[in-house]
């Protein structure tokens, strides 16, 4: 029942843990930059033009950030893509779009574009022209009306009109009666035009591109200095000695929780095995993150484990009528095994206690994950954790100490190696061999994480 309870309490964590992460990825925030003016001036209100176009998105997806929020980071003239997402980093925004007007052979022109900072690629661009900034106004707000489709439950970009051909049309033929009109002279074909030569950057240009690939790498290492994370997992469980082959089941539920602080890991986790039986670790270490919005993980830790079981039923200690008969004669009276096994039996209420626990040390801990961002803070993860260990249960514990007793009442008594031997059997004395405490344990399986 208590397995049974415990998968239940993992599920409805899972199902808390999306919902609440579920919440979170539905609203998407979202940066206008101030429009960038190339030989344009007055033209600062159009960018309330794509603003309007930003707040017909859903209400309940996306939220635009204010103006004011805005202009705490400072923007850069010229501002292309690296210098966008820099800003939109710097934002928090999930989405950031740049606005640029210049001037045009028929008047001015605008061009919209659109990003997503998570992913570091360009969503949608609209480019638009008019005579002047009053008509430029107007169209430019249509376009940003079309730059968002991008975003509206099944948009697609939409690709720009094409460029309408003139079609050469043939001068209807006149009645014979009339004179026909004698043809224009011909015209000289225009020489081919020549290929518009490569812009090559300047060194001032790509200093500056330096400087923001630098900046958006130092925007992403910042962001990897801390990260807190929850995680709600189902797992199997195996690991060499008894202790592991006392569970259950080598499938458990539980949790784990940690945060990473420049650079090192800290976490820790707690599962369910079975009516009574938990395994807990702890671990401190260091990993390697590859990708984004599939990240794969390797990691080396070190820790902790502990095992717990329910607590066993009481055997008290009998000695038989042979073990009596060896014991005296080797000089021990019939008071003192009368007191040995009623303090024995005293002890073992005690002894039952601490045969609940294993405990060890993971002397080193690897560990490969790979997660899938469903949302910015959500994601579904699949993980392999290996660890080799050294694990001293509480019942070696309690017979490596009978058995240091047992040795004290042979040399204060005098018994020989066999009548010891005899003794040691009877109340399950055993010395502990450290080379016997090594082994390996793998813990494996699925997890679903909130990363903050």
């Amino acid at each position: 029942m208590r397995a049974a309870a415990a998968h239940t309490v993992a599920a409805g964590l899972l199902i808390a843990l999306w919902g609440a992460a579920a919440v979170a990825a539905e609203v998407r925030t979202m940066a206008v930059l101030p429009v960038e003016q190339v030989g344009v001036a007055g033209a600062m209100p159009l960018v309330n033009a794509v603003r309007q176009a930003a707040q017909k998105l859903p209400a309940a997806r996306f939220r635009l950030l204010s103006p004011a929020h805005v202009a705490r980071v400072p923007q850069r003239t010229p501002c292309e893509r690296l210098c966008a997402l820099d800003a939109g980093r710097a934002l928090e925004a999930d989405y950031v779009v740049t606005v640029r007007v210049s001037r045009a052979p028929t008047g001015l022109a605008g061009q919209l574009a659109m990003y997503h900072t998570r992913s570091n690629r360009q969503v949608a661009s609209r480019q638009t022209a008019a005579g002047d900034l009053a008509g430029l106004l107007v169209a430019l707000g249509a376009s940003a009306d079309r730059l968002f489709d991008a975003l509206r439950p099944g948009g697609v970009q939409a690709a720009p009109a094409p460029t309408p051909r003139r079609v050469a049309v043939a001068p209807a033929v006149p009645p014979a009666t009339v004179a026909r009109p004698s043809p224009p002279a011909a015209r000289p074909s225009p020489a081919p035009a020549r290929p518009a030569t490569p812009h090559r950057p300047t060194m001032a240009e790509r200093a500056e591109i330096r400087r923001q690939q630098n900046v958006a790498q130092a925007a992403e290492d910042e962001s990897d200095w801390f990260e807190f994370h929850l995680a709600a997992r189902t797992d199997a469980v195996w690991g060499n000695g008894d202790m592991f082959t006392r569970y259950d089941s080598v499938f458990g539920a539980g949790v784990e929780a940690g945060f990473e602080l420049f650079g090192v890991d800290l976490w820790a986790d707690a599962l369910i095995q079975g009516s009574g039986q938990y395994l807990f670790s702890a671990n401190v270490g260091v990993d390697l993150d590859f990708g984004r919005e599939v990240r794969f993980t390797l990691g080396l830790y070190t820790g902790p484990i502990f095992l717990l079981f329910p607590k066993q039923p009481v055997e008290p200690l009998e000695l038989s009528p042979n073990q009596r008969t060896a014991l005296q004669a080797a000089g021990i009276s019939s008071s003192t095994l009368n007191a040995l096994q009623k303090g024995y039996n005293d002890a073992a209420e005690q002894e039952a206690e601490l045969n609940r626990l294993a405990a060890g040390w993971n002397i080193f801990r690897g560990r490969m994950a790979v997660e899938w961002f469903v949302a910015p803070v959500l994601a579904l993860g699949a993980h392999g954790t290996l660890g080799y260990h050294y694990l001293l249960s509480g019942e070696d514990v309690a017979a490596d100490i009978k058995y240091s007793a047992i040795q004290d009442v042979r040399r204060d008594q005098g018994l020989t190696a066999e009548q010891a031997q005899v003794l040691q059997e009877a109340v399950g004395a055993q010395r502990v061999d450290v080379e016997n405490l090594g082994g390996l344990n793998f813990v494996g399986g699925v997890y679903l994480k909130l990363s903050l």
